[in-house]
């Protein structure tokens, strides 16, 4: 008896020093595997590209044809011209404004002819202005058709006899005059650069009724005449003093 417990003794206590030899690790939180691992960061995305969102500031220029409606004597009823001018859109185009110049010189026969220089300022809307929020070229398009009134100061020389009497003006054979012209159009804008910049290059086709008349005295000779306009435009979309949110 008392040999088997000097053993379990003797074992007690070489087990009591194997324990107090062997180092102690402590256990890092860290090593232990997550429940969840979250996926890597990507990079951040791209700033987002400029919408263009109809408002803009524009200059125009290109050439533009008239037909009269009731041509002088011996002067052509077809003139050639050009046009330049400034257009402002603003509220997501809902509104234009325009300022321009044009000169077109209708020739003719026996030294008869009609030239008209004159300055302008006209006052348009674009009827399909909310479908610009979808943001692509056809609806840039639908969106870009519009219609406007305008008037405009003249300054008209009318030469040749014959053409000089039915404005009822006897002298000489060259008469000039400033007289004011009223108008009302339809055109619509075609984008032609890259979309979504600050600034584009646009293609405007429009056609114009006018009203003019000429002469000292009544009844006037009616210089009034149909107008085809085809102007390419470079404009400027930073014109974030007129912008409103987009809904997308």
């Amino acid at each position: 008896m008392r040999r088997r417990a000097l053993c379990a003794a003797l074992a007690v206590c070489c087990a009591r020093s194997a324990s107090a030899q062997a180092p102690v690790v402590p256990v890092d939180p860290g090593d232990r595997p997550p429940l969840m691992t979250a996926p890597p960061e990507g990079p951040p995305p791209p700033p987002e590209p400029h919408l263009w969102d109809g408002n803009q500031t524009s200059v125009m220029i290109g050439p533009v044809m008239n037909w009269l409606d009731h041509a002088p004597a011996l002067v052509d009823q077809q003139g050639l011209g050009f046009r330049v001018a400034g257009r402002l859109s603003a509220i997501s185009q809902f509104v234009d404004v325009e300022l321009g110049f044009e000169r077109v010189a209708h020739g003719g026969t026996s030294g008869a002819g009609l030239t008209r220089s004159e300055v302008g300022f006209q006052v348009g809307t674009h009827p399909g202005f909310p479908i610009i929020v979808f943001n692509d070229w056809w609806n840039d398009v639908f969106s870009g058709v519009h219609g406007y009134v305008g008037a405009s100061v003249v300054r008209a020389t009318l030469t040749g006899t014959d053409a000089l009497a039915q404005a009822h003006v006897t002298e000489g054979t060259e008469h000039t005059e400033w007289q004011p012209c009223i108008y009302v159009g339809a055109a619509a804008d075609f984008p032609v650069s890259p979309r979504n910049k600050d600034w584009g290059i646009w293609l405007t086709a429009g056609y114009n009724l006018r009203w003019m008349w000429f002469g000292p005295k009544q009844p006037e000779l009616s210089l009034s005449d149909n107008q085809a306009v085809l102007l390419l435009s470079f404009r400027s979309n930073s014109t974030s003093w007129a912008r409103f949110p987009r809904p997308f």
